[in-house]
């Protein structure tokens, strides 16, 4: 591909978004299913977890979404091996209180529940308690400030903290607890695509690439990983490929590669340099998608619902498209691994092009 040809598919989808965006484009949809079918969620009551402990669990990176204490671990898979027929016996220790586990069978220390060497992650959780009578005034002091004056006053809730664990964390649980929870309704058959696939593996000094998400698409700078979830889930093989590109761009912004400043420095959700660097990333992946023949006009559209979202941040930089598309086509270069030399493009075989898929 000459550098003219290349050029005239970035202007070609660019314009293509830029009509979207002026005709009022529809709101950007989820191009995978599922997610609330994973949500992080307890064994012991089988409730899907709120607020911040969402958050952090959601965010670990686990397939399944089954999560337990280091006590519950080690109490289902125990149960779990008798279940099975094998002699585990619980014993009294020699010295101080407590108990563990022997395994009859092999005359040894029965081993299960959370792997040596796993980590925890903190939740917590608030316990409200009933109103109390008021030991101030009794109920008789309308201006009192414990009561007002109504004689009960709610104390303040008390603040529980504890760790827990993935069961993907764990040995010896029943299987239903490893995989993701599947909707049949919502997986199709996946069929790749050997433009896609040959960009991606051809990609110089590649990222590694998990498929292990339940429902978060995403780039760590940190590690240097792409975490996606599996091309099976997605509403079409091209939104996978699609995504898939868009944290890829976001990747060569790593300080080893282009170090964009969206990527390498500490932008928080939202701000100025985050909405930049998203700009990019979608331009990035629109025109990978060209380039690779998949440029359908719904994935286009939902590329332009989601700069749309990006570019309100970008409201006092009338130049975004501009600046957004010069950068978005060097990170393209990086990927494909074209250095342009007058006409002729040069291009560099991927050292490393290995993709690792998990879960």
């Amino acid at each position: 591909m000459s550098k003219k040809q290349y050029q005239s598919i970035c202007k070609r989808i660019t314009e293509r978004i830029l009509g979207f965006l002026e005709q009022g484009i529809v709101p950007w949809q989820k191009p995978w299913n599922g997610g609330k079918a994973n949500a992080p969620r307890s064994v012991s009551t089988k409730k899907v977890y709120r607020g911040t402990n969402l958050a952090i669990l959601g965010c670990a990176g686990y397939e399944s979404p089954w999560w337990l204490t280091f006590g519950q671990a080690k109490k289902l898979s125990v149960e779990n091996a008798i279940k099975s027929g094998r002699n585990i016996e619980e014993r009294p220790r020699k010295r101080g209180s407590g108990s563990y586990f022997w395994d009859a069978d092999k005359d040894e220390l029965f081993v299960g529940g959370i792997r040596k060497g796993e980590k925890s992650f903190p939740i917590h959780y608030w316990k409200f308690h009933p109103a109390q009578d008021c030991k101030t005034c009794l109920g008789g002091q309308p201006l009192c400030e414990h009561c007002g004056g109504s004689g009960k006053y709610q104390p303040f809730p008390s603040l529980f903290s504890f760790n827990v664990f993935s069961a993907n964390q764990c040995d010896g649980l029943p299987e239903k607890y490893y995989p993701a929870i599947k909707d049949d309704d919502e997986v199709r058959d996946f069929n790749p695509v050997d433009a896609c696939d040959e960009i991606i593996s051809n990609y110089p000094d590649s990222p590694k690439v998990y498929h292990d998400q339940a429902d978060s698409c995403h780039y760590r700078p940190p590690s240097d990983e792409v975490h996606m979830v599996k091309p099976e889930y997605f509403v079409s093989d091209e939104e996978y490929y699609s995504t898939f590109f868009h944290e890829l761009i976001h990747s060569t912004g790593h300080k080893s590669r282009l170090a964009r400043e969206g990527v390498t420095g500490l932008n928080f959700f939202g701000s100025h340099e985050y909405s930049k660097e998203e700009l990019v990333a979608e331009l990035g992946s629109t025109f990978l998608c060209a380039i690779a023949g998949i440029d359908r006009s719904e994935v286009i559209q939902n590329s332009a619902s989601y700069i749309s979202g990006w570019k309100s941040k970008l409201s006092d930089n009338e130049d975004w498209i501009v600046w957004a598309g010069s950068r978005s086509a060097k990170a393209c270069d990086h990927i494909l691994g074209t250095e342009y030399e007058g006409k002729k493009p040069t291009l560099h075989k991927s050292k490393n092009s290995e993709v690792y898929l998990v879960g």
